[in-house]
């Protein structure tokens, strides 16, 4: 019963907060739903700051900001929320979240659902999985809680992360790479296609230019 409660007991700790079943993050894209594991999550439905949103941007402005919170919240907790499990919280139709997502994305925002952040292939490494966390705009604080490896590993990652991007971006091989880099070919081949999936689905993860080119973005940022 102690072991039950200690997973499944979490209550709510102040107003507006909810409890909610979803999707462990470290589930593989493409399992049924039914068959995956879950985790309890605690979340903030309501803010007070969700008051003064709503007088300023409305209903639909209001909702999105729900939207981010909730999705970050959950996958601080180890958990990702579906476009379904948002619609149900918020009580919209998910027509209606795929079209906020989309808008906040496109304004910046990190909004990680189920559908978004996954696993890029079995076994894949820490490494890659802190550097895929900052991309998508995680803080430090946040990746070393969740990952328990410091600010100075975090670090030494993202630098092996940039330097193997920046040499496949100019057309090297994986043996050129490894060479150069002193990576295994894993890692290599991780990268490359956290890389590849960092720039298809920009602007979901922001830091990629800034990693790699921080003069022009910060050039831009002026314009």
């Amino acid at each position: 019963m102690a072991g039950y409660f200690s997973e499944y007991g979490k209550v709510p700790t102040r107003s507006g907060e909810i409890c909610y079943l979803a999707v462990a993050a470290t589930e593989p894209a493409g399992k049924p739903l039914r068959t995956c594991a879950k985790v309890e999550v605690c979340l903030e439905l309501t803010d007070p700051s969700d008051l003064e949103v709503l007088r300023e941007h409305g209903l639909a402005g209001m909702r999105r900001r729900r939207i981010a919170r909730l999705t970050r919240q959950a996958r601080i907790q180890g958990a990702l929320l579906t476009i379904e499990d948002l619609a149900f919280i918020v009580t919209s139709s998910t027509a209606t979240i795929k079209r906020d997502i989309a808008w906040l994305r496109s304004a910046g925002e990190q909004v990680p659902t189920r559908g978004q952040i996954r696993d890029i292939g079995p076994g894949v490494s820490h490494k890659t999985e802190i550097v895929q966390l900052w991309l998508w705009g995680y803080q430090f604080t946040d990746i070393e809680t969740r990952t328990g490896h410091s600010e100075t590993s975090i670090m030494r990652y993202l630098q092996d992360f940039k330097q193997v991007a920046a040499l496949y971006a100019r057309n090297a091989t994986t043996p050129e790479i490894r060479a150069a880099t002193g990576r295994s070919a894993r890692v290599i081949s991780e990268y490359v296609a956290l890389y590849e999936r960092a720039r298809r689905e920009f602007p979901a993860a922001p830091r990629l230019r800034d990693l790699l080119d921080p003069a022009k973005a910060k050039k831009g940022a002026n314009l």
